[in-house]
């Protein structure tokens, strides 16, 4: 073989890899833009419009993480545009007496997008408005605020800093 057809099938040969290569690029991006399509539908059309009914097994959750009864009159999921968008209406967290140590009459939280993809929960920004929390001092000097200790919270029993 002379050395001007070893070239022209070497350069054949690179040519089609990089087609190949090209064609796999495309389709694998097409995979994950229908993932990431999929995944988008199923959050707003899936779980963001049935929050509300999931509401007694998320205060379950909530009171579980903190330690409290936690309780949220109402959800109501509000977004108007990309980002997720839901309110709690009337969130009540109660301290181990029963009193109400911390309520939040309407809570907004925008979800952020990036965590969603990799299944955690983070939120883009929190919105608080008329919020009453109670902090006080025991018998023994310890320093409770919205119902949890906070020496107990240093120390790691109730609450690990999340």
């Amino acid at each position: 073989m002379t050395l001007a057809l070893l070239v022209s099938r070497s350069r054949t040969f690179t040519h089609r890899a990089l087609r190949f290569a090209g064609r796999a690029a495309a389709v694998a991006l097409g995979v994950v833009a229908s993932v990431v399509l999929c995944l988008w539908l199923t959050l707003y059309w899936g779980i963001l419009p049935r929050l509300e009914g999931w509401r007694p097994q998320i205060e379950a959750y909530a009171s579980h993480a903190l330690g409290l009864p936690v309780r949220i009159g109402g959800i109501v999921v509000a977004s108007p545009g990309w980002v997720p968008t839901f309110e709690l209406l009337d969130v009540v967290l109660r301290d181990a007496r029963g009193h109400e140590a911390l309520r939040l009459p309407h809570l907004r939280a925008a979800l952020s997008l990036p965590p969603l993809l990799t299944g955690r929960l983070r939120f883009d920004g929190l919105r608080v408005d008329s919020l009453r929390l109670e902090v006080r001092r025991d018998a023994q000097g310890r320093i409770h605020v919205a119902g949890m200790d906070i020496a107990a919270a240093d120390a790691g029993s109730a609450i690990d800093g999340a």
